[in-house]
């Protein structure tokens, strides 16, 4: 039986709100406030690489900025990847297969587009806007 894997937002707001249930503090719930980016954090109280300020819409109920700390995962650690070109000639084409691999469902809003290389590894890259992932890796083509 196939599993579908949830998307980058998805699987954010499910550790956002376990991490905040764990400190006994109430959830967020996306449809709350405006799209947020996580801005890079290297800030010791707490000791976190990500920083994000959800800021409520005036229609909202909610009273003020929620700023989240957390860790974002390091791209470069999972050195691991491998696609089968096929046809591919992109990232995009490709994409469904990494996904695959890490177990979250990646979109071209998490990663920059590139052409795949005629031979060697493709990176990956993260985009600065991605909620879980930072930096790159690269991903061996076969």
């Amino acid at each position: 039986m196939a599993t579908t894997n949830p998307s980058v937002e998805t699987k954010f707001f499910a550790y956002l709100n376990f991490k905040l249930s764990q400190q006994n503090s109430e959830p967020i719930d996306p449809a709350d406030y405006e799209p947020a980016t996580p801005e890079v954090y290297a800030g010791s109280t707490p000791a976190t690489n990500t920083r994000i300020i959800f800021r409520p819409p005036l229609i909202s109920p909610i009273i003020g900025n929620t700023v989240v700390y957390y860790d974002r995962g390091n791209l470069a650690m999972r050195s691991d990847l491998v696609v089968v070109r096929g046809a591919a000639t992109s990232i995009s084409d490709v994409l469904s297969q990494i996904s695959d691999q890490i177990g979250i469902q990646l979109t071209l809003n998490d990663v920059v587009q590139k052409t795949l290389p005629a031979s060697g590894p493709v990176v990956l890259e993260a985009k600065a806007s991605c909620l879980l992932f930072y930096g790159s890796t690269n991903v061996a083509i076969t």
